[in-house]
């Protein structure tokens, strides 16, 4: 049986999962007001400035937030399954184990010395598609060969 991610009363859940396993279940709220702090706590000033950072009044991360904060993950927990859900989906003709893609950042070289090559290298080793910024700090070549066998979009 495939499962799919769908949007549920602005919920994302995952469907098609026996009616067994469609039981109420509380939403896991994402702490990422604490992540975010724990991540600038390990960030230089250049990085933080550039990842924090907002322009003017900060009107569209405020915006950007609000609209996150509509959305919640919604897990099913100890249900007895006969396995796990399949989440795999097609994008661009392509069939992914799951709907999870590595987004563009650029000027990665802020972050660690191997800049954008060290994220196109994690993102294949987890089989997530890698997508390079046209703002990155290393040469599409080189990321190329960082991301070997993966999938990445240019």
């Amino acid at each position: 049986m495939q499962a799919a991610l769908k949007i549920v009363n602005s919920q994302l859940r995952v469907v098609g999962l026996p009616e067994r396993a469609q039981l109420p279940a509380a939403t896991l709220h994402l702490q990422t007001a604490r992540l975010e702090s724990l991540a600038t706590e390990r960030m230089s000033a250049d990085s933080k400035g550039y990842v924090v950072g907002s322009a003017g009044t900060e009107e569209t991360a405020h915006k950007n937030r609000a609209a996150f904060a509509r959305w919640s993950i919604v897990p099913r927990r100890l249900v007895k399954t006969e396995g796990l859900p399949d989440l795999s989906v097609d994008v661009l003709g392509r069939k992914l184990p799951f709907p999870i893609a590595c987004a563009p950042v650029g000027v990665q070289r802020i972050f660690n010395p191997e800049g954008e090559m060290a994220a196109a290298t994690a993102a294949a080793k987890e089989r997530v598609p890698y997508i390079m910024s046209t703002a990155s700090s290393t040469s599409i070549e080189d990321v190329t060969k960082a991301n070997g066998d993966g999938v990445r979009w240019f």
